[in-house]
Parts: structure tokens; C-alpha cells; sequence
């Protein structure tokens, strides 16, 4: 039983109840302190009951869904990728099968329209799975800049496919 009032009490019916108790004792407080002590108390539970129910921190005006908008790659269209523009070559072990030519031209056309340096950061990021701090002491950069090569690169590669699909 004592279980039961527990759960009760950490679901956002429970702290529904709590925010209607507290204001009701606030109400019939006549301690200046207690008083403060509720509305305390009151605007804990508040904020409690909008993270439950929203799922995100009050007040935040973007949820975390937003700021990290995670795309899927799948890591094995460019694990033996290998372009004569690229400048260097990404050694990887010999166990995961090669890429058909189809799928090599696929991620050269993907890979056309982007710099040396958005080349070179995302295929550190995606393949190599290099931190962006990893990347910029690697290449002398900053962290922020390595992160908008890669999101520019993302970018035009996403822009590459739409493009490509409206052709074929």
C-alpha cells in the first residue's frame, strides 16, 4: 500500500494534488515566511509538473529534439570511400565488404560539391567518428569551425540527393 502512494505521488496526478494542497495552505497561512515557503514550494512542483508533461525544461525555448536533429548515416556507404579529390585515403579493416561501383559514383556525386576542407572534416566526423575538437587539433582549426564544415557538408550532400531524386 505504502508503494502505491509512492508511485501515486511521483506521477503528474500526484503532483497535481500537491500543487492544489499548497495553495491552499498558502491561502490560509498568516506567516509572511510560511507563505514564502509554499509559493517556494508551489513553483517547484510547477516546474516539475512541466517537465513531465511536456518533456522538456521550462521556459526552454527549443526542446533538446531540436538542437541535436539527429540524422541516421549509415557509416558503411562511405567506410571504403576513396576519391581522387580527396587528397588522402581512409585506411579501414579489411573484413567489411568493398562498395559496388554504383555505390562508389553515388558518394562521389555526393561529395562533388563540397570544399577540401568540408570533405576533409566530414569524412574525419562520419567515418572516422572524430570528435570535432579531435578534428580541429588535427587540422588547426576551432571546434565551431569544424562543426559548420560538417553541417555544410550534410547540408549540400542532403541537397545533392533531393536534386538527384528529381532527376532520376
Amino acid at each position: 500500500m505504502q508503494e502505491n502512494k509512492l508511485i501515486r505521488a511521483a506521477s503528474p496526478a500526484g503532483y497535481r494534488q500537491a500543487y492544489r494542497t499548497l495553495r491552499a495552505l498558502r491561502t490560509l497561512s498568516t506567516d509572511e515566511g510560511e507563505r514564502e515557503s509554499y509559493t517556494d514550494a508551489i513553483t517547484d512542483v510547477n516546474v516539475a509538473l512541466n517537465w513531465m508533461t511536456t518533456g522538456r525544461p521550462p521556459r526552454s525555448k527549443r526542446g533538446i529534439e531540436r538542437r541535436y536533429r539527429n540524422v541516421i548515416w549509415d557509416p558503411k556507404w562511405i567506410e571504403t570511400y576513396h576519391s581522387k579529390n580527396a587528397g588522402y585515403t581512409i585506411e579501414r579493416d579489411t573484413t567489411i565488404k568493398e562498395l559496388s561501383e554504383e555505390d562508389r559514383l553515388r558518394i562521389d556525386e555526393a561529395m562533388y560539391n563540397l570544399s577540401e576542407r568540408e570533405r576533409q572534416c566530414f569524412v574525419m566526423h562520419i567515418v572516422d567518428l572524430m570528435s570535432f575538437e579531435e578534428i580541429g587539433v588535427e587540422l588547426h582549426l576551432g571546434k565551431s569551425s569544424v562543426q559548420t564544415f560538417v553541417e555544410r557538408a550534410r547540408e549540400k550532400i542532403e541537397q545533392g540527393k533531393m536534386f538527384n531524386t528529381l532527376l532520376f
